[in-house]
């Protein structure tokens, strides 16, 4: 099944909206797909040009001063010419011009779209793992937070006699674990 035209939208993210129009509207590669795409467009309807009368008119003008005895003489003309001419497509030559030409803007309309469902997908894709990176850095953070509360208790139980050392051990382990973990995550 074909994407729908603005895949990007169904996240309903206005962040990502913006993004994506940003790449289309400032990247190289697809201003100049769409160059090629209007360039296929107007050669498809050009190329189909032949199926049809060819008219061409022209005016020719010639003006003449002449100087005679009795002063200076001068004289204008104009000439018109219209002229039609039409090629019988008895062996389907012109038709298939006019098919390949189409067929070539086909290919070059599916190349943009191409490029535009890949540039959109990869814009969609850092942006996504931005978000996920941000959510991963939020998530230790408030693991950190908790466990540094956790263990505060579990302090508070060893100096009441209440557990071992090693508890309080292991928890130190965790949230310096944790910390390195934020620390690696947020460079």
């Amino acid at each position: 099944a074909p994407l729908p035209e603005k895949w990007w939208k169904d996240f309903n993210d206005p962040n990502l909206d913006q993004l994506i129009q940003n790449v289309f509207a400032n990247n190289l590669q697809f201003k100049a797909m769409w160059a090629t795409l209007q360039q296929a467009e107007a050669l498809s309807i050009q190329s189909y040009s032949g199926l049809w009368p060819q008219i061409s008119a022209e005016v020719s003008t010639i003006r003449q001063e002449q100087f005679t005895g009795m002063g200076l003489s001068e004289t204008q003309m104009a000439t018109p010419s219209l002229r039609a001419s039409y090629e019988l497509d008895i062996f389907g030559k012109l038709t298939a011009q006019g098919k390949a030409g189409l067929q070539d803007y086909l290919a070059t309309r599916d190349n943009f779209e191409a490029l535009a469902i890949s540039l959109a997908a990869e814009a969609a894709d850092t942006y996504l793992n931005i978000l996920t990176h941000r959510a991963l850095i939020d998530r230790t953070k408030a693991q950190i937070k908790t466990n540094q509360t956790f263990l505060e208790l579990v302090e508070l139980r060893y100096n009441e006699g209440l557990t071992t050392a090693v508890d309080v051990y292991q928890l130190r382990r965790q949230v310096a674990g944790l910390k390195g973990r934020l620390a690696t995550t947020q460079s």
